[in-house]
């Protein structure tokens, strides 16, 4: 028995002891841990409990066991209660007011004990003492009522403990519960026992002690544990396997003997064709993989191409000895090659980006906008200063490139030198925002994802397009040389300046970003800028520059040069993508240009752009045969040749961005109205005989100065009169001649124009000016040689011309029909019907009136019937717009399930019958919606033209604020824009 006193004299002291140094680590290390100091507290109960239970069954003296067993019974409650509201903040519950005053009653109660316990020793209300004969325990419990209570309060108080330990469990992954459960099962343990030693010792001395004075430390040193070093130790070697199978890297470790020991599911499969056998020797692996033995050398690297599956392996390879210098093991790692990330900047690899954006395709989606950035002269940085010095500049701009974008960017090293940032959920002018001001030294280019065909590879390699025509540009580049002989061949034959190409360019530019162009299309409408005529450097010069007419064979000649351009781009890899815009920068908006007599939006958009620009910056400085117009000329003239010659719409927001937001009050003339003209001219000049012509000189005020003898009665002038060149044409195509002569001259020294003739006698004929400028070195100043031909058509000719027509007739219907139809609802496209809606309303004498048309819950029925049920529908809800209107009126789809109709009414009518009229285009649309889907109908807003509705884009705008209205308001309306701003 002496030696059982001293081992429970030793195990106390440890344990109290532990109580002890826990608690004062609880509340010095861990202070800053909520709630840690009541578990400190409790601690500290526990070896109070140790101690005086120990006291207790040691002394043979009646006071001083009661004493001490008072002092653990109010220890044990107290532990209990610290422990309660400690386990309150480790489970994170809410302190919320019934929560307090159960707390504030379990101290109350505690308090009551306390005082009850302090009482007992002297008398004995809750707990007596039997002397009993035993060795140690001298005392056995005579239980009280009170001290039931005491034993009910105290097992509440577990019961609590447990359930909130419990419900922490269940809230916390699987793999972090097993730590709360041993709490809850030394709780029971501790319960078992208490319960074990009071209700059975009175008739068992065999259990003389209750060994449950030590469960509540055990409890609260577990509970010390879970809160303090379970979660960093105790998870330790779960996470070290987490980690070891779910590493995206394959790993394999051997033993000092060689054979394998470990190997992780990556490694399986990126190297499905191995046997990973148990103990497999590291020979055999080798020899599967055929590499060769790579001996005792530390962090070897090599990268493996393996012929399954085509990957490209990398094999990181480390040895590990112990402190004595034996081998304990080797480990090998290998990675997927593709998935590399780039070391000097941290940024993916092209190759591995590629793959990735393969397989992870949906999360790049619309809008998704891609930048490229280069440093400009990197090549010569690093043959003068090092690769060092040009690794340096690739650092710094990628360091920039994180800090200018936005938090979620991605981003990419690209080919070469190149940059790439991805920023998801911007459009294009929203991102050139944030690299306006970048101060490092680059050339940089941006594209947007295509919405319809979601591709960010593309997207990068457009921008990468974008970039290089940049780089062609730049005069630092060396990418430049090409650009620069071209353009050194072109001035051989061109006076065009370096100036008016630069002012050329800035306009192009400004003109583009109004249209919201894209970045590749800016770049390629600044190498149009340059090199739109760089086809005159194949035509000969004798043909260029000969003094008088031109025969059939020169004109031909002439008219090649676009087509000669079109062939030098095409041959050159740089400027293949501006081929086809060189090739049509002759058409005109009425299909009267050369060389295939494109019309309207056949024609390449930038070459629209270029042609209206370059005829507005000719006009407007001076040239060496005539003096510069004035701004205000210059732009009367473009609105003059708008609809014919220009496109209208162009013209439009070009005048706007020169600060003069006006209509422009001209009627685009078709190919039938120029036909008709035509009939008219062949019916006056049907009786064709030898050609008559007259050859005479003019100087730069256009004033003729000297002519041949037929002049007189060719004109009905003398040689003699003084009579201005512009005196020759009707006052009513005056305007037009002189904006063509202008033309012409502006671009090279050969003039040829067709154009009526007034003749003295008020008579006028239908003829061809034809000519050039030239410098008389004998008087020192430009003059014009012209030639004017009265031309009359033969029957041969009236053939060849009516074919011709036909031709070009059947042309223009082909290309309408690819360019300006939507090509699954077969009526006009959102381009197509905004340009012909802005025809109208430059043309005035009617209200223009704009109906937005949008399908309400189109995207739920298209996802629940399909897209083929979904196309279907769009396909008869166009028919039924075209159907409801008059053949005057026109309708087009804007996108996706949105079209516009436009209505086109007298002046003198009403808005409010105007809308009723609307309404009832509402009612018969609906109809047939709601016989396709109940659950379908469709929204309207509709705006009408007045003084200030000069633009199709101010209608727009007003018509769509008008069916955002009719949405907000429940869908199934039609609202008017005046309305939808009344209600605002």
């Amino acid at each position: 028995m002496a030696s059982f006193v001293v081992a429970y004299t030793v195990v106390t002291a440890i344990i109290a002891y532990m109580g002890i140094y826990l608690g004062i680590k609880s509340l010095t290390k861990y202070s800053h841990k909520k709630g840690s100091k009541y578990l400190g507290y409790g601690c500290f109960a526990t070896s109070v409990v140790c101690i005086s239970y120990y006291l207790s069954i040691i002394s043979e003296n009646y006071l001083l066991t009661s004493i001490s067993s008072s002092i653990y019974f109010i220890g044990v409650d107290v532990s209990a209660v610290m422990l309660l509201i400690y386990i309150v903040f480790f489970t994170k519950r809410k302190w919320v007011k019934h929560n307090r005053v159960a707390v504030m009653l379990v101290c109350i109660y505690t308090v009551i004990e306390l005082v009850i316990f302090s009482i007992n020793p002297f008398v004995e209300i809750s707990v007596g003492y039997v002397k009993r004969d035993t060795k140690i325990a001298y005392y056995d419990y005579n239980l009280h009522n009170l001290y039931y209570a005491h034993l009910a309060f105290v097992y509440i108080l577990v019961i609590v403990i447990t359930m909130l330990i419990l419900h922490k469990a269940f809230s916390v992954p699987s793999g972090y519960r097993k730590q709360y459960y041993f709490v809850v099962m030394g709780i029971i343990l501790e319960v078992a026992f208490n319960a074990m030693y009071l209700f059975a010792s009175a008739e068992d001395d065999r259990i003389p002690i209750d060994y449950s004075a030590f469960g509540y430390s055990f409890i609260a040193f577990w509970v010390y544990w879970i809160s303090f070093k379970y979660s960093s130790h105790g998870m330790l070697n779960s996470f070290k396997s987490l980690v070891f199978e779910n590493i995206d890297q394959g790993l394999l470790l051997f033993d000092y003997a060689d054979q394998l020991i470990l190997v992780n599911e990556k490694a399986k499969k990126l190297m499905p064709s191995i046997d990973f056998r148990e103990e497999l020797p590291l020979e055999e692996f080798q020899n599967q993989l055929g590499i060769e033995d790579v001996g005792e050398e530390r962090n070897f690297s090599r990268t493996f191409q393996f012929e399954f599956g085509e990957k490209a392996l990398r094999c990181d390879y480390n040895a590990f000895r112990n402190s004595k210098g034996q081998l304990t093991g080797r480990l090998y790692v290998f990675t997927n090659a593709a998935l590399e990330t780039d070391l000097l900047t941290g940024f993916q690899n092209w190759e591995s980006f590629k793959l990735f954006a393969r397989e992870n395709s949906k999360i790049f989606k619309a809008p998704v906008t891609a930048v490229i950035f280069d440093i400009n002269g990197l090549g010569i940085i690093n043959s003068r200063y090092g690769n060092a010095a040009g690794d340096k500049r690739i650092k710094e701009l990628a360091e920039t490139m994180r800090e200018i974008f936005p938090r979620g960017s991605y981003f990419v090293r690209g080919r070469d030198a190149m940059l790439v940032a991805i920023c998801y959920h911007m459009q294009e002018s929203e991102v050139l925002e944030y690299i306006r001001d970048i101060p490092v030294d680059v050339q940089y280019a941006a594209a947007e994802i295509d919405e319809k065909k979601p591709d960010i590879v593309e997207t990068i390699r457009t921008a990468r397009k974008a970039l290089k025509n940049k780089k062609l540009l730049d005069s630092h580049s060396a990418h430049s040389e090409l650009i620069n002989s071209l353009v050194s061949a072109l001035r051989e034959y061109d006076l065009e300046t370096k100036e008016h190409v630069e002012r050329t360019r800035v306009y192009s530019i400004k003109l583009a970003e109004r249209l919201g162009l894209a970045d590749i299309e800016k770049s390629q409408l600044s190498l149009l800028c340059l090199l739109h005529d760089i086809g005159k450097i194949g035509i000969p010069q004798d043909v260029i520059n000969k003094p008088g007419k031109l025969d059939a064979e020169e004109w031909k000649i002439i008219k090649t040069h676009p087509r000669k351009g079109y062939q030098i781009a095409e041959s050159s890899t740089e400027l293949k993508e501006i081929a086809d815009m060189i090739l049509h920068h002759h058409e005109k908006w009425d299909g009267s240009g050369y060389p295939d007599g494109l019309t309207k939006e056949s024609i390449p958009l930038l070459s629209r752009i270029i042609s209206v620009v370059d005829a507005y910056d000719a006009m407007t400085h001076d040239r060496v045969y005539r003096k510069a117009m004035t701004h205000e000329e210059a732009v009367a003239e473009l609105k003059r040749c708008a609809g014919t010659q220009f496109d209208p719409y162009l013209v439009s927001e070009f005048i706007q961005i020169l600060g003069i937001d006006e209509n422009i009050d001209v009627s685009a003339i078709t190919i039938e109205d120029k036909k008709e003209e035509e009939k008219v001219v062949e019916e006056e000049n049907k009786h064709i005989h030898d050609v008559e012509y007259t050859r005479f000189y003019a100087d730069d005020e256009l004033n003729i100065i000297s002519a041949d003898p037929y002049f007189q009665a060719f004109t009905g002038y003398s040689r003699n009169e003084k009579i201005s060149l512009s005196e020759l044409v009707p006052e009513k195509v005056r305007t037009e001649f002189l904006c063509k002569l202008n033309e012409q001259q502006a671009k090279n020294k050969l003039i040829y124009i067709e154009h009526h003739l007034l003749k003295k006698d008020g008579n006028e004929l239908f003829v061809i000016t034809y000519g050039r400028r030239f410098y008389d070195e004998a008087e020192k100043q430009n003059k014009l040689e012209l030639v004017i031909a009265d031309i009359k058509k033969t029957y041969v000719n009236e053939m060849i011309a009516e074919k011709e027509r036909n031709k070009a007739i059947a042309r223009m219907q082909r290309w309408e029909v690819k360019y300006r139809s939507d090509s699954l609802t077969g009526i006009l496209t959102h381009a197509a019907f905004m340009n012909d809606v802005e025809d109208r309303l430059m043309s005035g004498g009617s209200k223009v009136v704009l109906i937005m048309v949008d399908v309400d819950k189109f995207k739920t029925y298209n996802d629940e019937m399909g897209h083929k049920k979904g196309d279907e529908f769009l396909i008869l809800l166009a028919t039924k717009l075209r159907e409801s209107i008059r053949s005057t009126d026109l309708a087009g789809r804007m996108g996706g399930d949105e079209f516009a109709v436009a209505m086109f009414f007298n002046n003198d009518l009403s808005d409010e019958f105007i809308f009723e009229k609307t309404k009832t285009l509402f009612d018969k649309i609906n109809q047939t919606v709601s016989a396709t889907s109940s659950k379908m109908s469709v929204s309207m807003g509709v705006a009408i033209s007045n003084s200030d509705d000069n633009t199709f884009n101010k209608l727009y705008e007003k018509a769509d604020k008008a069916l955002y209205a009719s949405k907000e308001n429940g869908r199934n309306k039609i609202s008017l824009y005046e309305n939808a701003v009344k209600a605002d």
